[in-house]
Parts: C-alpha cells; structure tokens; sequence
C-alpha cells in the first residue's frame, strides 16, 4: 500500500532542497503539489505549486476540497504593511497521486496532523531540525540582505520554534538533526526504502571497485 512521506520543519530547514534531490534520485516517487495563493518568487518557474487567487482558494475551501489549510502572515511591501499566503493540499491530488505511489510533500504541523487523522499510519512523518543560526544564515542568502528580510527572518524562525511546530515530538515518525541536504536526504532514503537500499549501494560499489582492480591486473 502507497504511504505519504512528509516533510516538516521550519523555514530555512531545507525541505525544498530535499524534496528537490530525493525526486531526482527517485524518479518512482509522486510529489504532491499544493495550491498556493503567495506570489511566485523569481527562482520558480510555475512548477512548484497551483499558483491561484485568494477568491479562487475560499471558494475551493467552501467547497470541502482541501484535506488540510495553513496561513502564512508575512511582512508587506510598505512599512508595517502584513499580508497573508495561504497554502493547501487538495483531496483529489492527494487521492489522485497515492494511486500512483508513494508521495512526497511538505507540510507543515497542524497539516501534518489533519492528513494523520484521515490517512493513519499511511502518513510519515519526518521533522527536519536544524541549528537556528544556520536557518537565518540561509534565510538572508536565499532572499538577499535588506532590512525588511531580516526583520522576516527573525519574525518567522521565531514563530517556527515558538509557536508553529511547538510539540512536534509527540507527532512525527522520525527526526533528522542535520547541517546538510546530503546528509538529511540520506536518512529520508533510509526510511523509506529501509536497508535494502544501502546493501544495494554497497554491492554495486563492491562489484565496481573489483572490476577496477581486475582491470589493473
């Protein structure tokens, strides 16, 4: 039976850069792809997520169609100015998507809980936690240093730990304590292909280091 692998963490944690990597190695793996309302940033090219309007989310969230909601408030253009992103997986991608295999996505904790109460133990969960000063660090590259992305950064890694995945360890399957993409995306095959995997690996690198020798003799 087709399970959901999904990826937890606060922002700057690397989810996306993992979830990028494990779908590049294993091609088998469905990725879930989740309606947003936020503006797309230069680095996407549309792929990422349904890029709709806030008239167009409400409308499919009075219709019952999302298995989960978040929100996002994050600082505006003008000073002081907020503004809200909201994010939702649909039940027909979800659906539609484990037919296929198993799924990869990201969400984050109350999402988290929504899918476990309605998939079971179909659904995993894999906390990613990384050293706070190395989020920001990744934070202020990844948007460039200004006063109002610093300002964000803080706010946001701040509402992360204190609000937002308080009490994560009583939910998740699995935590990585990582500083790496390499490394956490590593750990995730491990648990979703088991050992299997590494002998597989090692065999193969085995048989390849033998050859290599035998070609020397």
């Amino acid at each position: 039976m087709n399970k959901i692998y999904a990826l937890l963490g606060g922002a700057c944690t690397g989810k996306d850069t993992v979830r990028r990597m494990l779908l590049q190695l294993h091609p088998e793996l469905v990725e879930a792809t989740s309606h947003t309302t936020r503006p797309m940033r230069a680095t996407e090219n549309g792929s990422e997520y349904y890029f709709i309007d806030v008239e167009e989310f409400a409308s499919m969230y009075e219709a019952g169609q999302f298995v989960e909601t978040r929100t996002y408030e994050v600082i505006g253009d003008k000073p002081g100015e907020m503004e809200t992103w909201y994010y939702g997986y649909s039940v027909n991608e979800i659906n539609e998507k484990l037919e296929r295999g198993n799924i990869l996505m990201i969400v984050d904790l109350q999402g988290f809980k929504e899918f476990k109460e309605i998939y079971k133990d179909r659904c995993i969960g894999i906390y990613l936690d990384v050293d706070r000063d190395l989020r920001v660090r990744r934070y202020l590259e990844r948007d460039r240093l200004t006063y109002k992305n610093v300002a964000e950064c803080i706010r946001r890694i701040d509402d992360d730990d204190n609000r937002a995945f308080n009490g994560y360890e009583e939910w998740v399957d699995h935590i990585i304590t990582t500083f790496n993409s390499e490394y956490t995306t590593k750990k995730i095959e491990k648990i979703i292909y088991g050992e299997w995997l590494y002998v597989t690996q090692y065999r193969k690198r085995f048989i390849g280091t033998i050859s290599r020798q035998r070609k020397k003799i």
